[in-house]
Parts: C-alpha cells; sequence; structure tokens
C-alpha cells in the first residue's frame, strides 16, 4: 500500500507555530551540526559525490560555499534530486538533519526520506521544504518509521521548480531500534534430477523455493544454477540457467523447474550442482546465507579437449599444373599447402575436410598438398573440422588460385568494369496505357575490358542470356516491371 505523503511547509515568520506543532525543528546555523552514528556515507560532500546518486533532467555539482568543512552540493532545475539508498526494516524509526539554503526566488529547498520495499516500490515519503531562507538553514529533525514491508530507506534532496536552485550540506541520518524483522527469509531445499550425467547431456532439474521469514518476499528475485569444482559456491561458478520469480509467499515451498544444458567441455568426475536463490540480493532477507542448496553431480564421460583451429596457407606453395597439355589452358589445375594447427589442444589427433567435393584428412602440424583443383572454377571457401570434436571448425574464405600456365605464359589480365548509360532506363507501357500490369522496361549498360582483345562478354537476365561486345552500349529491353530490380553478373 502506498501511503500519501506528508508536505511540511516552512516559513521564517510563522517558525513560532511550526515549531510547536510538528515533530521537527531548525534554526540557523552557521556550523555543522552534530551527528552521532550517521549512517550516511560522504554527508557533507566533501568527497564530491560519492556514494551519492543523482536523478532528472538539471545539473548536480559540488560547490565550495559550505555550511561546513569545504563543500556542499548544489542542485538546479525542477525535479532535479540527489539521494542514497540504505536497507531499513518495518518499524525502524528514523532521524534527518540537513542544512539547506535556497538560491532562486523559484521553487522550494526540499529534503525528504522515502520507505521502498524489497522491489524498490515507493511505500511512503516524508518530507519538508524550505520556502525562504537565502542562508544556510538547519533542519534538526525530520523523523519518520518505516511502515510494513519496508526493505530500503532513501534520503533525498530535490528541486519542484525549473528555475530554482538550492545547495544542501551536513546530511544526518540516525535511526532508533532494530524494527519489528517482518522480513522474508528464503530457502532452497529438496534437489530431484538424474545426477549422473555425461558431459553435453540435458538436465532436468526440479528443486524447492520456500520462505521461512515473517513475510512475502516482495518483488522480484533471481534464482541461479551453478556448476563448481567444491562445496563452496561462490558468484564466479559457471552459470547453466537463472529465472526470475516474484513475490514468494510465506511458508511451504514452491516446486520449480529448470531446464537446461550441461557444458560440452565438463570433465569426468564429480562436481556440484547449486541451486542459489536471490543471487544478486535483491531481497532484504532475516538470513542472508541460507538461500542455497546443491546435489554432488556426477560426470561419468570426458567432454571433449579444448579446441581452436588455426589455418595456414604455406607461402610459396601454390602452384599452376598444365597436366601436359600447354596448349590448352582449359585443363590447367593448380595446389596449395595446407598447415591446420590447433592451438588449445597439442594432442588432438587430426583433421578432416571436403575441399571442391573432395575429402582429405590430415595429422595436425603437418602439410597437407591439396592437389587437383581447377584453375577455372576460380577461388574456393573451404572448413576444416576436428576430427573427434566436429563443433570445433574454421573456414577459410577466398583462396586464389594462380593464373593459368598452359603456353608458359600467363593469360592476359581481364578486368571488367560495367555503368549504366545516363539517362537510359525507360518504362514501355505496351500500349496499354489502363494497365500497369504489362509495363515493360529498359536500360543501356556499357561493359569495358581491360583485355583490349578479349572476344566479348555475356549475362543472364531473367532467365534471358544476353551478350554483347566490349566499348559498346548494349541495350536491354523487354523486362517486367512489376518482377522489381535486376542483378548483373557480367562474364
Amino acid at each position: 500500500m502506498l501511503s500519501t505523503s506528508r508536505v511540511v511547509t516552512l516559513d521564517l515568520l510563522t517558525l513560532v507555530t511550526f515549531l510547536l506543532t510538528f515533530s521537527f525543528s531548525f534554526c540557523t546555523s552557521l556550523n555543522a551540526q552534530s551527528c552521532n552514528a550517521n549512517l550516511l556515507e560522504n554527508p557533507g560532500f566533501e568527497s564530491n559525490l560519492e556514494n551519492w546518486d543523482t536523478n532528472g533532467t538539471g545539473s548536480v555539482a559540488t560547490s565550495l560555499d559550505a555550511n561546513s568543512g569545504n563543500q556542499s552540493v548544489e542542485i538546479e532545475g525542477d525535479g532535479n534530486r540527489i539521494y542514497q539508498t540504505l536497507p531499513a526494516n518495518q518499524g525502524q524509526t528514523f532521524t534527518l538533519k540537513a542544512s539547506v539554503k535556497k538560491l532562486a526566488a523559484n521553487g522550494d529547498a526540499n529534503i525528504g526520506i522515502k520507505f521502498l520495499d524489497g522491489g524498490y516500490g515507493l511505500l511512503s515519503f516524508e518530507y519538508a521544504l524550505i520556502e525562504n531562507p537565502s542562508d544556510f538553514i538547519s533542519i534538526n529533525n525530520l523523523t519518520a518509521m518505516a511502515p510494513a514491508q519496508t526493505a530500503f530507506i532513501e534520503v533525498t534532496a530535490f528541486t519542484n521548480a525549473a528555475s530554482s536552485a538550492i545547495r544542501v550540506d551536513d546530511f544526518c541520518l540516525t535511526v532508533d531500534g532494530s524494527g519489528t524483522g517482518l522480513r522474508p527469509d528464503l530457502t532452497v531445499s529438496n534437489l530431484r534430477g538424474d545426477f549422473f550425467i555425461n558431459a553435453g547431456d540435458p538436465f532436468d532439474l526440479t528443486f524447492d523455493l520456500g520462505n521461512i521469514g515473517e513475510q512475502i518476499a516482495f518483488g522480484d528475485l533471481t534464482v541461479g544454477v551453478f556448476i563448481s569444482n567444491d562445496n563452496q559456491w561462490d558468484p564466479s561458478d559457471f552459470k547453466a540457467i537463472e529465472e526470475t520469480y516474484s513475490n514468494v509467499p510465506l511458508g511451504g515451498t514452491t516446486d520449480l523447474t529448470a531446464v537446461f544444458t550441461t557444458p560440452t567441455t565438463l570433465a569426468s568426475g564429480n562436481h556440484y550442482l547449486f541451486v542459489v536463490a536471490d543471487i544478486y540480493n535483491e531481497i532484504n532477507e532475516l538470513i542472508e546465507n541460507n538461500n542455497s542448496s546443491f546435489r554432488i553431480l556426477e560426470v561419468g564421460g570426458l567432454g571433449p579437449d579444448p579446441c581452436a583451429i588455426e589455418i595456414t596457407v604455406v607461402d610459396g606453395s601454390i602452384a599452376c599444373n598444365d597436366n601436359g597439355t600447354p596448349d590448352d589452358e582449359t585443363d590447367d589445375t593448380w595446389s596449395f599447402g595446407l598447415l591446420p594447427v590447433n592451438t588449445l589442444n597439442s594432442n588432438a589427433a587430426g583433421w578432416q575436410s571436403e575441399i571442391n567435393g573432395v575429402s582429405y584428412q590430415g595429422q595436425y602440424n603437418e602439410i597437407e598438398l591439396i592437389t587437383g583443383l581447377s584453375i577455372g572454377q576460380g577461388n574456393i571457401d573451404f572448413v576444416v573440422r576436428d576430427s573427434e570434436n566436429p563443433d570445433c571448425q574454421k573456414e577459410f574464405q577466398n583462396l586464389t588460385p594462380p593464373l593459368s600456365c598452359s603456353n608458359g605464359t600467363p593469360p592476359p589480365p581481364c578486368l571488367i568494369t560495367a555503368d549504366l548509360v545516363g539517362n537510359s532506363i525507360n518504362c514501355d507501357d505496351n500500349n496499354t496505357p489502363d494497365d500497369p500490369d504489362d509495363d515493360r522496361w529498359s536500360f543501356s549498360i556499357l561493359i569495358n575490358n581491360s583485355n583490349p582483345l578479349a572476344a566479348g562478354w555475356e549475362t543472364n537476365i531473367n532467365g534471358q542470356n544476353i551478350q554483347g561486345a566490349y566499348g559498346s552500349a548494349k541495350l536491354i529491353d523487354g523486362l517486367a516491371i512489376s518482377q522489381g530490380s535486376v542483378d548483373l553478373a557480367i562474364r
């Protein structure tokens, strides 16, 4: 339940009246207020904004104009604020003191106490607003009791007008009593599942999540499943899965299920499977160290060894073979030396690959000669896989063959360029101006080749084979507009 705010307005002219009416007081002061057992960190901003959070669209910065010490904090703009959040319990009584000063005529100087639940939802807000003082005013006692479901207290100072500006110094927050202790206490128990597995197996885990505290665990909390090498859970252990649950009820247990896959790299032997509630400390509990339970996890088979493949094409190994027909470049083939290395496992058995339909296999760290590749097929891509762990692989892309070696000389260079002839795209309504479905379009293209002796070029557009001469514009027509844009591969 969200309680209403109590707004206290202070004016120097009505000082005596308010001192008699409300449970706080103030006086003008240029000295720091005494504060015993202050719960706040960096209350006088001598360490700048350390330990404080800010929120809003205006500016927040430290100032050398201080009530005591060397610095205060200056807050400008509508709704801009600073705040510090601490744990709290229902029934605790808090007292807030601070020194405040207005810098602008608009707006008020505000300090306050917010009580929040475990999900940081607002339960109540007690605050005081100071209208007139242009010098530091010390608010001596703003007192409030934490309501039911309280998990946190937030101390704040803020502005409430677009052109308002205030300075705040010497915060002091003290507490009376430990509260009613109405807090939840989460437990995990009764882990069930098949605790003898092989690495990489799926796991179906069931467990009970309970609350043996004194109230509902309001808000969200996260439950994690971890695999550890020892019987002491640590947040750095391998996390198999995490799930979020809300508002865990008081008393009894809730039967929950988590489904995940164990790591393929999990070594054989005994491990520890932990289920841990509230892994991010989202819930303020009576006892914080009873949130976990574990079972021994027996891994029967070795997971695959670590693996990372690197591929090298041996320098100088790319070669052309004219196949005994020096006058016929169409049957020229090429070869290269391939050197795969497993950088994480020097004892790995070997590798395998398929290149242009031919299967290869070999040992790591040994050069394998790949032969019989057709030069006419152009660049090649291939993948090398570990022979025992096919998921470990490495791809090599765009390995370029050598030039043809028939006739003892390489073929002339061939570099094709294509340009669209300007303003050549036209539409033809096929003499049916009322029917757009049969509209056609055309364009002209100019193809050039760096080889002046090249005979010509060809391409295929929408199933139509088109040929042309280099250096002369070619009209491409009869294209259906409804088929959209076209791509050209010029050969």
